[in-house]
C-alpha cells in the first residue's frame, strides 16, 4: 500500500460515525444505503468502492457480503432502533451493525 492509499484510508476511518439508523432510513428509501457484512472491514468496503475496484466489490456481491436490497434487516433495525457504523462514499452511504445499542 503506498503513502496516498494510507492517507485515503485514514480519511475515510476518520470519517466513519455510529448513528441511529433511523437517521439512516431516508437515505436507504431513497437507495443510496449499502450494506456492510460484519466480517469485513467497512473502511477497506469503503475505499475500494471509492476507488472503483469492481471486480472486488463484485466478489463481495457475489458473496452476498455487500447489499444495497436488505429490507428485512433495515425493518428489524428499525424497530429494535439499532446503531450502525456508517461511512459515506458518495453517492452510497454504506452501513455496518455496531452492537451498540441505541437506548
Amino acid at each position: 500500500m503506498n503513502e496516498l492509499e494510507k492517507l485515503e484510508r485514514a480519511k475515510l476511518n476518520t470519517e466513519t460515525a455510529t448513528i441511529s439508523w433511523k437517521e439512516i432510513e431516508p437515505y436507504f428509501a431513497k437507495g443510496m444505503v449499502i450494506y456492510v457484512a460484519e466480517n469485513l472491514d467497512l473502511i477497506d468496503v469503503a475505499f475500494q468502492i471509492s476507488r472503483d475496484k469492481t471486480s472486488r466489490v463484485q466478489q463481495w456481491i457475489d458473496k452476498g457480503e455487500i447489499l444495497r436490497e436488505f429490507d428485512e434487516l433495515a425493518a428489524r433495525w428499525s424497530e429494535e432502533d439499532t446503531v450502525v457504523w456508517c461511512v459515506v462514499v458518495k453517492p452510497w452511504v454504506l452501513v455496518q451493525e455496531s452492537h451498540i445499542n441505541a437506548h
